[in-house]
């Protein structure tokens, strides 16, 4: 069985891969976890770098999956075009994969963009593994289709 917290509003929900459960947000200190944060942005010169001036995309769908490739949850960049999995067991490893809104593809692969460009995994991630301070960056870059 897998688990993972969620964080909003100051309420912590463990969710279970067979239901949900309210329960009280985790001690910080007795818990080692990890979070992933990203940013989807407008490559608008298409270099695959994040320039000033790049905005970030709302809205664009955003999976998390375990190291394994199963599904474990979905939610939508904010207003700025970021997105946040907080509260990941430091020991488990993630990808994050991008649901690609039909008016985008990806950007370049490398220079400041994170996911794959093409094949089966376009929009995936490498798979990630918490570093010592258990944050991970991921940045990803769209332009719009031609």
């Amino acid at each position: 069985m897998r688990r993972f917290w969620l964080t909003a509003l100051s309420i912590s929900v463990a969710v279970f891969l067979t239901g949900c459960a309210l329960v009280a947000p985790p001690d910080a200190e007795s818990l080692d976890r990890g979070v992933i944060l990203g940013s989807i942005w407008l490559d608008r010169d298409a270099n695959g770098l994040r320039n000033e001036g790049e905005n970030g995309i709302p809205e664009v769908r955003v999976q998390l999956l375990a190291g394994d490739g199963e599904f474990l949850i979905e939610k939508g960049a904010d207003k700025e075009g970021l997105f946040r999995f907080e509260l990941l067991d430091l020991e488990d490893t993630f990808y994050i994969q991008i649901v690609l809104p039909n008016e985008f593809q990806f950007t370049e692969y490398g220079g400041d963009s994170d996911v794959f460009t093409e094949g089966p995994i376009a929009g995936r991630t490498d798979l990630i593994n918490f570093n010592e301070d258990g944050t991970i960056p991921v940045d990803i870059g769209l332009v719009l289709r031609e």
